[in-house]
């Protein structure tokens, strides 16, 4: 395995090249990204882009909206994942 800085695999991961044979310090995609089904968009130097598909059967309230703790865990996944570029 190829030990590669965090950068270039998620420009991979984002390029949907192969990451096969790659290992960096960053386990990704994280549990709670494929549990909540985020997608990793646009990568750069302290910069994340993250995106995600709602489906009121996975992300909505009691009132059939988008739960509010998921803006809350869309910004903690773009912000760490833009953090995890620059250490």
């Amino acid at each position: 395995m190829e030990k590669i800085p965090v950068l270039d695999y998620l420009r991979k991961v984002v390029n949907h090249e192969s990451v096969e044979g790659y290992v960096t310090f960053l386990q990704y995609p994280t549990a709670i990204s494929e549990t909540l089904k985020f997608k990793l968009t646009g990568i750069d130097h302290g910069e994340a882009h993250v995106s995600l598909k709602t489906d009121v059967n996975v992300h909505a309230n009691q009132q059939g909206t988008v739960h509010g703790g998921m803006l809350c865990e869309l910004a903690d996944v773009a912000i760490g994942t833009a953090h995890s570029t620059v250490i």
